[in-house]
């Protein structure tokens, strides 16, 4: 048994060769010790040990001794031991534990260790898809979902495939019958929206004003599932659109997908005459805050606020 070196493209490897009997004839087995970092001391590096010792005369493995100075380069090899590990572990079981998976898998996408890593990943960080590989190593979605592949050239891939119409659609179709396999009467829901600032120049950036703050930005209105507080609508439009405009479409499509509103809380952007005739019309009960300019908020603050605290108006709750 002994050790042979090679040189490839200036830098030193090193093989243990071991020889070996069978009847007759003599054959060499070759164990890869990888690259030679100090001959002297014995110290290789690959991609299985990373850096290690290795000494011929006790056939035994070990670590550099902390005495021995090694190039600098090596200190920043990827840790493979030490993985952050709670995050991920509970977002994995809780996703399993409620049921989610069968409305993730519907999405279609075919590396499914890519798209939970990429969930968990968006949950989990607010760093750029650059970085996802670097957290990938680093955490224990590695071990679950060891295929994931979060290269920047793959996540791009991978956001263009979910972002299809069938992929979306897919999605929907099951996650809508997910919330409301347990709902029979319909669902109670809270409508709101939001501003996405940013100023791309494509055709859903518009100037918004909204509550006297102006910006660029695309508008995402939201609806989410009040007992659950689980969403299940959303859609963007430009920044420039008012949402008292959005809201009898948002209704229309709720209805077009299986949910069948029963009760709405609503901000007061949404509030207009055509709007309340909508929803009267169509049997919908809701709560929302009027507008401190609109004749109907200044007539009832003028009527009931002298008495709105009498004793008379006190309803028990909770005890």
């Amino acid at each position: 048994m002994y050790i042979a070196y090679d040189v490839k493209n200036g830098a030193v490897y090193a093989k243990l060769c071991v020889s070996r009997r069978t009847g007759k004839t003599t054959a060499k087995d070759y164990i890869n010790l990888g690259r030679v970092i100090d001959k002297e001391h014995g110290i290789y590096k690959n991609r299985e040990r990373g850096v290690f010792t290795y000494t011929i005369e006790d056939n035994a493995y070990g670590k550099p001794d902390a005495s021995i100075i090694l190039p600098e380069s090596l200190s920043m090899r990827r840790e493979k031991l030490i993985l952050d590990f709670g995050d991920t572990f509970f977002l994995d079981a809780y996703v399993r534990k409620i049921g989610l998976r069968p409305s993730i898998d519907a999405t279609g996408y075919a590396n499914q260790d890519t798209l939970y890593s990429m969930i968990c990943y968006y949950i989990l960080c607010s760093a750029a898809n650059c970085h996802a590989a670097s957290w990938w190593e680093g955490n224990y979605a590695r071990l679950m979902y060891p295929k994931a592949n979060l290269t920047s050239q793959r996540i791009s891939g991978f956001l263009a495939a979910i972002g299809e119409e069938e992929a979306q659609r897919g999605f929907f179709r099951e996650y809508i019958r997910y919330i409301s396999k347990n709902q029979a009467a319909g669902a109670n829901i809270l409508i709101d929206s939001t501003g996405l600032p940013n100023s791309i120049h494509f055709p859903l950036t518009a100037i918004s004003n909204h509550n006297g703050e102006i910006s660029n930005e695309v508008r995402l209105i939201y609806v989410t599932q009040q007992d659950t507080g689980l969403p299940i609508y959303f859609r963007y439009c430009p920044g420039n659109v008012i949402d008292a405009t959005t809201l009898i479409r948002t209704m229309s499509e709720l209805k077009a997908n299986g949910v069948d509103t029963k009760y709405a809380i609503l901000d007061a952007g949404y509030y207009d005459d055509e709007n309340i005739k909508s929803l009267y019309k169509d049997g919908v009960s809701f709560v929302t805050r009027l507008k401190g300019n609109r004749k109907l908020y200044k007539g009832l603050v003028a009527e009931c606020l002298p008495t709105l605290e009498g004793r008379e108006n006190f309803v028990s709750y909770n005890g």
